[in-house]
């Protein structure tokens, strides 16, 4: 399990000029959803966005401390600023009990270097960067790798090939291509011809 800590305050009063006042202060509007209730929130703008730099904020399980109380759940949306692309609000959702929970887990290509299909001149194409999953929160992960050093030109990996925790259940059971390689590669004749995985 991958988390961290997140100061939160409560606000009364929502619309922008509430929104706009909070951020003057150094603080980011936010919204706990949870059962029935929506519980209006705001935390340091400094700390939330050291969080989102680093990558994989909707992959974490987040423990937001009241002070007097603490709740977890899981970021589930981040509105952006059109320029600088900061954070502007947070949507969280609660989590309660032992119930399941469906969140998006980055993936990580490793090996990148040692890939043979690149090394004779491929192209490695990310098919997908997220993929939902369906899990218990406290088996979630920050981040999937995904290892292509054998990976040659005309081949794919799978969700199936990964290893995977039973624990993390893909929410699409089909087994779709994670990554591919497609590239020029001599068929038998000595002649260039094109090779695009397969599904």
């Amino acid at each position: 399990m991958s988390g961290l800590t997140l100061a939160v305050e409560r606000k009364e009063l929502s619309g922008s000029g509430t929104a706009r006042a909070l951020r003057r202060a150094g603080r980011i509007p936010a919204i706990l959803y949870g059962g029935d209730k929506e519980v209006m929130v705001s935390l340091m703008t400094k700390e939330l966005t050291k969080e989102y730099l680093k990558g994989g904020l909707e992959s974490k399980l987040v423990t937001l401390d009241f002070g007097d109380s603490k709740m977890r759940a899981i970021t589930r949306s981040i509105q952006l600023h059109p320029v600088t692309d900061m954070p502007l609000h947070v949507d969280f959702q609660e989590i309660s009990g032992d119930k399941m929970v469906k969140i998006s887990i980055r993936l990580k290509v490793v090996n990148e270097d040692k890939c043979q299909g690149i090394k004779r001149g491929g192209v490695m194409n990310m098919v997908h960067r997220f993929v939902e999953f369906k899990c218990h929160p406290d088996h979630i992960v920050p981040v999937i790798e995904v290892d292509v050093a054998g990976l040659e030109i005309g081949r794919s990996i799978h969700i199936h090939d990964l290893k995977l925790s039973d624990k993390l259940q893909p929410t699409d059971r089909s087994n779709f291509v994670l990554v591919s390689i497609s590239g020029r590669v001599e068929d038998a004749e000595g002649e260039a011809a094109i090779t695009t995985p397969g599904k």
